[in-house]
């Protein structure tokens, strides 16, 4: 069912986010006609007093703003609307689980983030990047000593799954805080988006204040000092990987509340009145 509940998802974005992103690569090849590809004399950029030039760079801009603004509202309003209003009678009736919903709905708004990210940063490569210079990345990239790499950095590829990893459960963390924060708004019968925006601040400051507690922890019990003597005595290579395993579980703990806490709600204390 989960499967069902995804491919209706993206269906139901990409009809409101795939002429954006056609249009922000559209207006960077524009950009890059006016300002990056014709020679500096040309006068190219300066047709029509440079208004369409101007135009068009200013166009970029805001199209770009765009794209992270209306993914985020995406991301709140295909929640809020979905699950918490009138079509959340509609998908609760479905023979699936609350938390297969969630699942499709923060999936799907994990996905949007990062195509969005990728988008916009090709934009700007292909705004400013001409063809040879593409034809030099390629060639570069082509001549990293990867056998050099394994033999000295046998487990390289293993940084880069545990990067991804971090990326991955930073940004479903960060989903799940918007989830929960609008879940709690919703327990309220009246003011709800006054509520979540509370819930969500609420949030932010009690994480603060239990890291604040772990760390004062640390110093009073004088744990710190065998951490870090602890620590320094391993490779190189292993402390690489014991500070990105505690970071991935670092995050994964408050993404996991976030999401068991948004499933509780919805699924004992739902109130779409």
């Amino acid at each position: 069912m989960l499967i069902k509940l995804l491919k209706y998802e993206f269906r139901s974005i990409g009809r409101q986010l795939i002429p954006l992103y056609l249009g922000v690569l559209a207006l960077a090849l524009i950009n890059h006609l006016f300002w990056f590809s014709a020679p500096a004399n040309s006068g190219l950029a300066d047709t029509l007093g440079g208004i369409p030039a101007y135009a068009s760079m200013l166009g970029y801009i805001a199209v770009i703003v765009a794209l992270f603004v209306i993914t985020l509202l995406l991301i709140i309003q295909r929640f809020y609307k979905g699950l918490l209003t009138e079509e959340g009678y509609l998908m609760f009736t479905l023979p699936c689980k609350p938390w297969q919903l969630i699942a499709a709905k923060g999936i799907t708004a994990a996905v949007m983030t990062a195509v969005g990210t990728c988008i916009g940063f090709l934009s700007g490569m292909l705004m400013a990047l001409k063809l040879s210079d593409w034809g030099e990345v390629f060639r570069a990239f082509g001549t990293i000593p990867w056998d050099q790499m394994f033999k000295y950095h046998a487990f390289w590829p293993l940084y880069i799954l545990e990067l991804i990893v971090l990326i991955v459960v930073c940004l479903f963390g960060s989903i799940g805080h918007l989830y929960v924060a609008i879940a709690l708004g919703h327990l309220s019968n009246k003011h709800r988006v006054s509520l979540a925006i509370v819930a969500y601040i609420g949030i932010n400051i009690a994480m603060s204040a239990i890291m604040m507690a772990i760390g004062q922890s640390i110093d009073i019990f004088d744990i710190n000092h065998m951490l870090n003597r602890w620590f320094y005595g391993m490779h190189d290579a292993a402390q690489v990987h014991l500070l990105m395993l505690l970071l991935i579980v670092g995050n994964l703990i408050p993404a996991a509340i976030y999401f068991f806490g948004t499933n509780w709600i919805l699924s004992r204390k739902l109130n779409l009145e």
